[in-house]
């Protein structure tokens, strides 16, 4: 048996091979598990304390309500729970002269001397405690005599069935003993015990009824059936007053009598209060535990981990990776059924943290690598084979950036060998899950926005594109011909190779079909250019190569032919079918290139046809959902009246758009009849999404269906009143960037990395992505009166309680005019906020923000453009309802919120202030959590909204929450910061309306491609926004001060083609993007000696201390320019990178170059960083927030062109 031991070597909790524990001690413990159960087992009669007779349940529900309940995943991770044969036969029941001969068995009224067994004298009241009978120690069933000696032997019933001369008596007790529980045994436990009695009658010496009973004890469906919580959550029942975490700790380790166990499931019981059912890792034995015993459980289980974490030093000569080895030794990825993940390689010549796809070979294939590994090296690798790999030329080219090829020549990818096989090491950093081809195709469009993602050079997109062909043919083989199998004898044998247990897992593929020739099959299918697409998505998606069709096509007789002389009656060869079952030929694949043109011509045409023109129902409408309208216009439900709607609504638009068309010189009259018809477009959006929801004629999958096609009509529509109406800078392809000179109001503290000159670096970067030139590229800078006045009066409150707002505006009014970086948020202890800081000005700053977010807001859906960005400060998604929101530390230079504001504006509706739009959705790819959004938006789910934010962060970085003090888990929120700010509030998504992604101690671009594609968009799809609104944040730039990016310029202009694209998709191209973080602007003015220390001068004996003048009482505490406090101005800024202070006097060095930003620096305006940040700052003269910026504002331009919805 194994028994979990702790390894100092290793500091980690691992399994031994150890001899058992003797069997007496072992019996003894089995008595104390099932007193345990007796005692504290809470099921559902128990628990009913009123006392009145539960609902009776017929056998039908209870055998439809086992199938209902999943299987938890917790005990999942340590035991396989096979499924039990269906057609189970009921046990019978019991007669009285069968009832009374387990009594006797069991000794019952027999007053046994016994101070071992405090078994109560008789039939327990649960069936859980009566199926533990099973296992109390009993004299010899053979025996008249029921009153046993001390010294007689005693043994439980399960071991006299295994003793020869008592084997048949004892198996009839048995079956006797699980016929009597079975009556009153949950249904899912009822069919354990009568498969066990089947079982144990047909096959008594092979089959294992001790494994079998105890499955009752730790099965989850019994569980939960019993009355048990098997998922953890952090709900707790109002019922218990006092609960130390109730099912929160369902998965939680624990340290019981010595040995490691976990919690499995957690019940409220009226009487004893809450309880937990835990299980031992040895032997997968179960108890329960009340609160006071779980917490010194987890209290031991905690400190011993931490001691031998803590343990002495590594001894020389000892394996210096034993630590990962043992991280990862269960280690798994979703998917391996299919034999295709993403690896990395180890090779020179490839870009490293690039993934790509790979098939892991089985253990019983033959290792051809000429590599010798120690066994306890191995068994922590897998072999894998690289498809088509862009790195194996054989030469000394490496791939270094993007678009960068270095060595003796450039790199043709199509002769190099479309296979190579490594032996990698099995963590998270080297293998991930294969998230392409579940639908049956490849989303070329997918693949595209992955690829820019790389850093690859153009040229190898594609090898990229051949490598995913053939990792989905193998997956689509996998899961098609050979499907997910359990282990056999063969697969047992291959555990006992030098590799780790993920090469147990995958399909062994024919050797026949790893010998295809894919080169030849490749070399067919012609390639798209990764900057190619189509506004048609269905064009988007490729076939897969069918490698089952083409081996069946080699067997016989397809592989004769059809016109073959050897198909003739009596040569043994069966006739070929003139049309056979899969019609499919092994022609070449149609080219995705031709498809893609055709679409967009057909699109364009289209388009063109319909501005042109008066705009018909037929084409807002496809001509089946238009047949599904008429089929519901003659019902009377409220969807009856959606087509009649449709035509009224493309009459008046007609009308509309052609009086706007008229209008010249008036431009007031022009956007309000504008806005007014296209708010009308939207409001009938919404009336129609509603009714078909509530459409009791539907499916749910119908409902789905006509509600997408819906949206696309209504989208349509407006897409078309828009054209129509668009003029040279109006409209249609138009992109604004929004200012205010308020902003430049806001000066923070010296020092702080969230310096004034952020903005005019992000007004130059602007103007040279070419906002302004051009009249469809606006530059507006100053917002109007009335939008700040619709912020203060109504907006404001909406998402900021009052008494916030004015703590912030009083704070600020109270400062003097020459006040410069005062502290504006700490709490009422004087404790956080420090890094906040401003003058008078900034709260009218604040609002500016608010207002140029909501202006986009107008400008967008009233028509007048597609897309714009505010170029604003101070940044905003820190800021929540009050102080310190989500229990932050501090604000995180933030005042007001105006992403959350515009969206708030953007769904209010028209009678309150608002646009009246039905829901908004915020993607924020800031590198820290946007707490202060969430928390304003989504507190609460609220169907309005949609919170998406990729970060910095996680569970291993920022610790865990525990109910426990004395829980030593590391803590954010608390005085001393510990992991990334916010805090734990990004570590986790609290319901649908919030899609936090942490990714880790560093953003990553591989890491936000595939959030991008295989998270974000399939959560923004199924929202479908009415318009989306970035929190564009540039601090995960890999020059930025902060140091937790590895993010280039150009992956921020992909970033935002993903989030247009997406916008373009769902809702009509409506997006804007609000300046956030994003801090790697060089320095623009010489540098002062404010950092440095002044020497002292040398002490006078003769002077007197002169008398230090009284201050003058101050509203708000202040920091003058000069001053520098021992406090940190920067907790964004991680740990390891903060500023030192320097000891000693010395001279300041000047920056290398300063940044050139013109007139858009105002005279009066500083900007002095201290020496540790100036030298952090350096390279960003190469690349950092200026590029950034321009990069995102170019894309915006390059993506605000509508096309009519198909």
């Amino acid at each position: 048996s194994a028994q979990i031991h702790y390894s100092k070597d290793m500091g980690e909790i691992i399994m031994h091979d150890v001899p058992s524990e003797p069997a007496a001690k072992r019996l003894k413990m089995d008595q104390l598990v099932g007193l345990k159960q007796e005692k504290y087992t809470a099921t559902s009669i128990v628990s009913n304390s009123s006392g009145a007779e539960l609902p009776k349940t017929t056998e039908d529900e209870k055998a439809n309500a086992v199938d209902e309940i999943e299987i938890d995943e917790v005990v999942t991770k340590y035991i396989k729970i096979p499924e039990l044969p269906k057609n189970i036969p009921k046990l019978p029941q019991l007669n009285a002269s069968e009832k009374a001969e387990l009594e006797r068995t069991f000794q019952f009224n027999s007053n046994i001397d016994n101070e071992e067994d405090t078994t109560e004298d008789g039939w327990h009241e649960d069936w859980s405690g009566n199926l533990a009978l099973i296992k109390k120690h009993i004299s010899n069933p053979l025996l008249k005599r029921r009153k046993p000696h001390k010294t007689e032997m005693t043994l439980s019933l399960l071991e006299w069935a295994e003793q020869r001369s008592t084997q048949s008596q004892a198996r009839h007790l048995g079956r006797n003993l699980l016929a009597h529980v079975y009556s009153s045994a949950p249904p899912m436990a009822q069919k354990i015990l009568s498969h066990t009695s089947q079982s144990w009658e047909q096959d008594p010496e092979r089959y294992d009824v001790s494994n079998s009973i105890k499955r009752c004890s730790y099965d989850p469906n019994v569980l939960c059936q019993d009355g048990w919580t098997t998922k953890p959550s952090k709900e707790v029942s109002p019922e218990a007053g006092r609960a130390f975490g109730g099912p929160a700790h369902i998965g939680q380790h624990i340290n019981w009598q010595g040995y490691e166990a976990v919690v499995i499931a957690y019940v409220h019981d009226h009487d004893i209060g809450d309880l937990w059912k835990a299980m031992w890792l040895d032997g997968f034995e179960t108890f329960d535990v009340e609160a006071e015993e779980l917490q010194a459980a987890v209290r031991k289980w905690n400190q011993r981990k931490k001691r031998y974490n803590k343990s002495e030093k590594k001894v020389p000569g000892t394996d210096a990776t034993s630590n990962r080895f043992a991280a990862t030794k269960d280690f798994h990825v979703d998917g391996i059924e299919h034999g295709v993940i993403l690896a990395t390689t180890y090779s020179p010549n490839a870009r490293q943290g690039v993934f790509w796809p790979a098939r892991v070979m089985h253990a019983s294939e033959p290792d051809i690598s000429s590599t010798q590994r120690k066994r306890s090296s191995a068994k922590q690798k897998v072999s894998v084979v690289f498809l088509a790999p862009y790195w194996n030329s054989g030469s000394e080219t490496s791939i270094v950036g993007a678009g960068s090829v270095v060595g003796p020549r450039a790199v043709d990818y199509s002769s190099l060998p479309l296979f190579q096989m490594e032996s990698i090491e099995v963590s998270e950093d080297t293998i991930q899950k294969y998230p392409y081809g579940s639908t049956g195709g490849l989303n070329r469009h997918q693949l595209q926005v992955a690829f820019r993602f790389t850093g690859l050079p153009k040229n190898a997109f594609r090898r990229f594109l051949q490598s995913h062909r053939l990792a989905v043919a193998l997956k689509m083989y996998a899961t098609d011909e050979i499907g997910t199998r359990p282990l056999s004898l063969k697969d047992a044998k291959a555990a006992l190779f030098d590799t780790h247990a993920l090469a147990l897992k995958v399909p062994r593929f024919p050797a026949a079909l790893l010998h295809l020739p894919f080169h030849f099959i490749l070399s067919k299918i012609q390639t798209q250019s990764p900057e190619s697409t189509s506004a048609d998505v269905n064009s988007n998606i490729d076939p897969p190569i069918d490698l089952a069709f083409i081996m069946k096509s080699m067997e016989p007789p397809h592989c004769y032919g059809k016109n073959s002389h050897l198909n003739e009656k009596g040569n043994g060869v069966q006739d070929v079918e003139k049309k056979p079952k899969d019609t499919r030929s092994l022609s070449t694949i149609d080219s995705p290139v031709c498809k893609a043109l055709a679409s967009k011509i057909d699109m364009s045409q289209r388009a063109a046809e319909v501005i042109d023109s008066h705009l018909q129902v037929e084409s807002v409408l496809s001509e089946s959902f238009r047949q599904e309208l008429e089929g519901l216009s003659n019902t009377d439900l409220p969807s009856a009246s959606l087509l009649e709607n449709v035509k009224k609504l493309v009459a008046r638009c007609n009308r509309v758009t052609g009086n706007v068309v008229a209008i010249q010189e008036d431009k007031e009259l022009k956007i309000r009849k504008l806005r007014s018809l296209l708010q009308e477009c939207l409001r009938e959006k919404s009336y129609g999404e509603d009714v078909l929801a509530a459409d009791g004629s539907l499916l749910e999958r119908e409902v789905a269906l006509t509600l997408v096609q819906w949206r696309k009509a209504c989208e349509r529509l407006i897409q078309y009143v828009t054209k129509k109406c668009s003029s040279e800078g109006f409209g249609n392809g138009v992109t604004v960037v929004l200012s205010d000179s308020r902003c430049n109001q806001h000066i923070t503290k010296i020092g702080c990395v969230e310096r004034p000159v952020r903005l005019p670096a992000a007004l130059k970067a602007a103007k040279l992505a070419g906002a302004g030139s051009t009249a469809s590229f606006q530059f507006q800078y100053g917002v109007e009166d009335h939008y700040m006045k619709l912020a203060n009066e109504k907006f404001l409150e909406k998402a900021h309680t009052v008494s916030y707002l004015k703590k912030i505006k009083g704070r600020c009014a109270a400062l003097s005019p020459d006040a410069e970086g005062a502290h504006l948020t700490e709490g009422s202890d004087g404790e956080g906020g420090l890094d906040t800081t401003g003058t008078r000005g900034t709260y009218d700053a604040a609002v500016a923000g608010v207002a140029a977010a909501m202006k986009a807001v107008d400008l967008i859906v009233g028509g007048q453009c597609v897309n714009a960005f505010c170029a604003t400060r101070p940044p905003g998604h820190h800021a929540g309802r009050d102080l310190h929101p989500m229990g932050a530390v501090s604000n995180g230079f933030c005042l007001l919120n105006p992403v959350a504001c515009a969206a708030i504006y953007a769904t209010t509706p028209p009678s309150q202030g608002g646009l009246g739009l039905k829901r908004a959705a915020v993607i924020d790819f800031d590198v820290h959590h946007g707490n202060g959004t969430q928390d304003i938006l989504c507190s609460t789910y609220d169907p309005r909204f949609l919170y998406v934010s990729m970060h910095a962060g996680g569970a291993q970085i920022n610790g865990y929450e525990s109910d426990d003090p004395d829980v030593d888990f590391p803590r954010v929120g608390s005085k001393k910061q510990v992991g990334i700010f916010p805090g734990r509030c990004g570590d986790k998504s609290p319901h649908k309306g919030v899609i936090n992604i942490p990714l880790g101690p560093r953003v990553t671009p591989h890491g936000v491609g595939a959030s991008l594609l295989n998270i974000i968009e399939p959560g923004v799809e199924e929202f479908s926004p009415d318009i989306i609104i970035l929190s564009a944040g540039f601090d995960g730039h890999k020059n930025d001060p902060l140091g937790m990016g590895g993010l280039s310029a150009q992956d921020f202009a992909h970033i935002t083609d993903f989030a247009c694209e997406m916008a373009a998709r769902f809702c009509g191209g409506r997006i804007f993007s609000v300046l956030e973080g994003g801090y790697g602007v060089p320095c623009c003015r010489p540098q002062k000696d404010i950092f440095i220390p002044q020497a002292q001068p040398p002490a006078q004996p003769q002077a007197q201390p002169q008398p230090q003048p009284q201050p003058q009482p101050q509203p708000q505490p202040q920091v003058q320019p000069h001053e520098v406090k021992n406090t940190n101005p920067n907790p964004l800024i991680p740990e390891g990178i903060k500023e030192k202070p320097l000891s000693t006097p010395q001279k300041r060095s000047q920056p290398s170059k300063l940044l050139e930003l013109g007139n858009l620096l105002p005279e009066n305006m500083d900007d002095q960083v201290t020496p540790g940040m100036q030298r952090r700052l350096e390279k960003c003269s190469a690349e950092g927030f200026m590029e950034c910026v321009r990069a995102h504002v170019k894309s915006l331009k390059e993506n605000n062109s509508q096309t009519l919805c198909d």
